[in-house]
């Protein structure tokens, strides 16, 4: 079964919209998100600069405002220790590795990568816990993410529309690095003056996840518990349902492929936005699980003894009001790559080719299409001659050569990087490394799975490769294509 199943690699105008939608690097310089920036109107004008650092400094003080609003009952609220939330967790790891485990399974890793998945498992005290209440600063210190006024404020102005409306207003991008020195020096100005606010949403405000180790962080706070009823009450049994589907959602953070993160230059509306995506796709389908199997997950759940939910409201799952905004986006960029496979490949593989990027976050040369609709691939990096590509794909030299008339005029030598090869695609090779292990690739067998054929037709495909497939672009026949 294929796991490519309607995915394309993007033309140029795909690469705009995917860029725009999901907010990744520009198309002028790598790792830098959003508008390119060049028309600041504060480049020469000082009123203009004055006009945005006041602007800006309301703007994320209607957020700091709206944040607290919705925190302030934490502060004395009745907080679960973190092993009560160990069943939820690890009920969210079962239901998603049941859905994304196959795809898992084929996406390269380096083997301390791969060890350290395998032996997950959440824990929620002690040297090893992984599953840490945000609001311990204590405990996040050891952690490694300590409570950061700055962090918070930083999240506000790359996230909330009130702030991004008002730099686009200014033609000001945030993280072109001509103008951080001013964005840094606002943050600054505004961190001084709200930093106790800021720590508290920082602590009391959010959960995060870190997908290198799997840490959660996470609150249990309680609202409207008496700490001396106990746990086995309907308000602390309708907390860990609640936080169920939290925990699906941040413990597909840590599938993340490590790829990714530079690829798309941490874009929060691709990390966040297909998460959630995804959460709303797992929960949706929980439903359709047999009866037994939904009473085995509320007891992991709630505990012992809890009455069976009623699963059937997870079909109207919506996405969080936080992250809302982000999964449209997510819908959108599913329709312009062709379907949820390149996602996922995307997300869970490391395979950003299908956004239109490189590893590095630069990006690819869109992928032409033909006055008729037909869509080139890109040249498979051993390919050198017409014969070699007629020999390993059953067609004539001259098939080849109608389907691409320029072969005809092409220099010795000269080999164009794309072409039309009716029933085969492209596969870029994963590759990722460590400071104890560079350059592991993905494997003939991982590679075969991912398109669903035989290795044996893929390496027919591609004869002049090795046992490591250490090459760029692989030719793929497609599913039923001699495969």
């Amino acid at each position: 079964m294929s796991q490519r199943k309607g995915a394309r690699l993007p033309t140029p105008q795909e690469q705009e919209r995917l860029r725009d939608l999901l907010d990744l690097p520009s198309d002028k310089t790598a790792g830098v998100r959003g508008a390119p920036g060049d028309n600041w109107d504060g480049w020469e004008d000082t009123g203009q600069r004055i006009a945005l650092g006041r602007e800006l400094s309301a703007a994320l003080k209607d957020a700091l405002d709206e944040n607290l609003k919705a925190v302030n009952w934490k502060r004395a609220a009745g907080t679960l220790p973190m092993t009560s939330l160990e069943g939820p967790a690890e009920a969210a790891k079962k239901v998603v590795d049941q859905r994304f485990a196959e795809w898992v399974a084929v996406a390269v890793r380096t083997s301390a990568q791969r060890k350290r998945r395998e032996a997950f498992r959440f824990i929620g005290s002690g040297e090893a816990a992984n599953l840490i209440e945000v609001s311990d600063a204590k405990a996040r210190m050891t952690a490694g993410k300590p409570v950061s006024a700055w962090d918070m404020a930083r999240y506000y102005g790359a996230t909330d529309e009130r702030c991004r409306e008002v730099m686009r207003s200014h033609s000001f991008a945030s993280s072109n690095t001509s103008q951080g020195w001013f964005y840094s020096g606002m943050l600054a100005a505004f961190v001084a003056a709200h930093e106790a606010d800021l720590q508290d949403c920082d602590r009391l405000g959010y959960g995060m996840a870190d997908p290198d180790n799997g840490r959660i962080f996470i609150t249990a706070a309680i609202e409207n518990w008496d700490r001396n009823a106990g746990e086995s009450v309907p308000a602390v049994q309708d907390f860990k349902w609640g936080k169920f589907k939290v925990l699906v959602h941040e413990y597909i953070h840590s599938l993340e492929h490590p790829i990714v993160p530079t690829a798309t230059a941490k874009s929060n509306t691709f990390r966040e936005g297909v998460c959630e995506y995804l959460t709303r796709d797992v929960l949706r389908k929980l439903p359709d699980r047999p009866a037994d199997e939904l009473a085995e997950l509320t007891t992991l759940i709630e505990g012992p003894g809890a009455p069976l939910r009623d699963y059937a409201e997870l079909k109207n799952y919506q996405a969080a009001p936080d992250y809302a905004k982000y999964v449209g986006k997510i819908d959108a960029a599913v329709a312009a790559m062709g379907s949820e496979d390149a996602l996922l490949a995307v997300f869970l593989q490391g395979h950003v080719e299908f956004l239109g990027l490189t590893p590095g976050g630069t990006w690819e040369e869109g992928v032409k299409l033909r006055p008729d609709g037909a869509r080139q691939m890109y040249m498979p990096s051993w390919a050198k001659d017409v014969p070699g590509l007629a020999a390993v794909t059953g067609k004539t030299h001259e098939q080849i050569v109608a389907d691409n008339p320029d072969l005809a005029q092409t220099p010795q030598g000269d080999w164009p990087d794309q072409i039309l090869l009716p029933g085969f695609h492209a596969h870029s090779v994963a590759t990722v490394g460590d400071a104890d292990e560079r350059g592991v690739l993905e494997s003939w067998a991982d590679i075969a799975t991912q398109h669903g054929v035989t290795v044996e037709a893929l390496r027919k495909a591609n004869p002049d490769v090795g046992e490591r497939p250490e090459t760029n672009w692989l030719l793929v026949p497609d599913q039923g294509a001699g495969s």
